[in-house]
This record gives C-alpha cells, structure tokens and sequence, in this order.
C-alpha cells in the first residue's frame, strides 16, 4: 500500500517520531502516542488528567523544542528541569532529575583538570543529544513512576483516598 499521507508527506505518526538511524526516540514516542490517543477521542488534557501529568507532558514539549537546537546542553537541561520544578504540584519528585543533571554539569569524575570551576563550565555547555535526553528522563521516570505506585507518594494517596 501507499505509505504517504496527505500531501505526498509521510504519515502523521511518521513525521512525529522524526525517526533517525533507525531509532524511536522515547520523547517523540510519548508526545506522538498521547497525540494519537487524543484524536482518537480519549478523554485527556487539562479538565482530566493529574496536574503532574500536565507537567509532565509540557515539560516534555519544552525539551522537545529546545532540544531541536543543535547546541542543547546539560546546562539548558538544568534550566528546564528547574522551572519545571519551580512551578511543580509536586516539587520533590523533580529532585532525582535535578541530581542527575547537576552530576553532569559539575564535571566528569576523575578528570585532573587544574581549574574545576572551568571542568564544570565546559561540562555544563556539553552537548546532550536526543539518546542521552530519552534516556535520562525515561530513567528518572521510572523512578517516578515507581514512586507513585509503590513507594511514599503511593502511601500518601492511599491516606488520602481513604478519608
């Protein structure tokens, strides 16, 4: 069959996963299937889903677009990650991030630079490319994720929830 969609352009699906060396990237994965899943009529956006949800969801949107700039760095990663924190329904949850990404912009372990203040400066405009971001989020995520089911956050919602 024809594997164009309107216009001789490659499917929606196609165009949104912007598939590169034969690889899925885990961000245009998830922005593709949460758009997908809305077309197809699933309740979901801001009347529904969690606020951390949203967060989120735009926090991703966020890394996409800067990410698409050839010189995204650890350091504008860190600037994300802390204003998505900032305005945060929940804070904490970004700490995990935020430790990961202050690790990267303080310097490679071991390096015997004289000059650490200039170790962490070239560290920080260190670019990240779009495999190091997916699998930096998709880590912290799980932790997250794992969180909310299992661990304290979980606990909380069940004292909540039986109120």
């Amino acid at each position: 069959g024809d594997s164009m969609g309107d216009a001789g352009q490659p499917p929606l699906l196609e165009r949104m996963l912007l598939r590169s060396d034969g690889r899925v990237n885990f961000l245009r994965f998830w922005q593709a299937w949460q758009e997908l899943w809305r077309r197809l009529g699933h309740p979901g956006g801001q009347s529904t889903d969690e606020p951390f949800a949203e967060e989120l969801a735009s926090f991703r949107d966020a890394l996409l677009r800067r990410a698409s700039a050839a010189n995204f760095s650890a350091a504008d990663l860190a600037r994300e990650t802390e204003q998505a924190r900032l305005m945060s329904a929940d804070q904490d949850a970004w700490e995990p991030l935020e430790s990961t990404i202050r690790a990267l912009t303080e310097g490679i372990p071991g390096n015997e630079a004289s000059d650490s203040a200039e170790v962490a400066e070239n560290s920080a405009q260190q670019h990240v490319s779009a495999p190091q971001l997916s699998d930096l989020i998709l880590q912290w995520l799980r932790g997250v994720v794992q969180d909310y089911r299992l661990g304290p956050r979980a606990a909380k919602i069940r004292a909540v929830k039986d109120v």
